[in-house]
């Protein structure tokens, strides 16, 4: 994975536990799970996982990143498997994983929640372990206003998504899960809020800059948020 992932994709920050990784550990921010409605995860077993994770190669869900090195990663799947000029999955690769797979089966998990805030159950669009916006009106954490093709990665405490068509990509760091309503009213109102930005950041190790949204489609910046 170092050789063909991390490596090529410059995601020198990011490892599979903590315990090859001093630096990361001190720098480690705490999963602390706050949604206490009935059909949510037990705080318990979401906590757990962390720290499960910091001993064992945990690959369901257990890796540790940066904020900078998660935008690296997605930017890589916007630009079709390329970044910096380098390939790293092929085209072919990038198309499998995010086309979806579950058909147009109901969210299993979100049930309860819409029937208790009275929204109508929604799709699930999941691709190969990628939620992907597709098409109607409802419900969802990537907002009403993305395009059909964004794509969304869930992360224990760092989702991103993904608007190919609006050449975009947000990272949003947390450290945990929040209540439903408040995840899915976050980000849609990032989605809202992006859709069509006259202005962006470049994200380096060194700080934020300001780029013109043209820069976006080159590939060659370091990251953008």
């Amino acid at each position: 994975m170092q050789e063909e992932l991390f490596a090529p994709t410059g995601t020198v920050d990011t490892s599979l536990s903590l315990k090859r990784s001093d630096d990361l550990a001190r720098r480690l921010v705490p999963i602390t799970m706050r949604d206490d409605s009935p059909d949510a995860l037990p705080p318990r077993d979401i906590e757990q996982i962390a720290e499960i994770c910091a001993e064992v190669d945990f690959l369901a869900g257990g890796a540790f990143s940066t904020a900078y090195d998660q935008f690296r990663f997605a930017e890589m799947l916007r630009l079709d498997g390329k970044l910096d000029g380098v390939r790293v999955p092929s085209p072919a690769v990038i198309k499998v994983a995010t086309i979806i797979q579950s058909g147009n089966k109901l969210h299993g998990r979100f049930m309860g929640a819409a029937e208790r805030y009275q929204t109508d159950p929604f799709p699930a669009y999941i691709a190969l372990s990628i939620y992907v916006r597709a098409e109607g009106i409802f419900v969802t954490n990537m907002g009403t206003l993305s395009s059909p093709r964004t794509l969304r990665i869930r992360i224990w405490g760092q989702p991103f998504c993904i608007d190919t068509e609006r050449d975009l990509t947000i990272v949003h760091p947390v450290c945990g899960c929040c209540n439903y309503t408040m995840r899915v009213s976050a980000r849609g109102a990032l989605s809202i809020s992006f859709s069509r930005p006259s202005a962006t950041k470049r994200c380096t190790r060194s700080g934020l800059e300001e780029v013109s949204p043209s820069r976006l489609q080159d590939g060659g910046l370091d990251g953008e948020l």
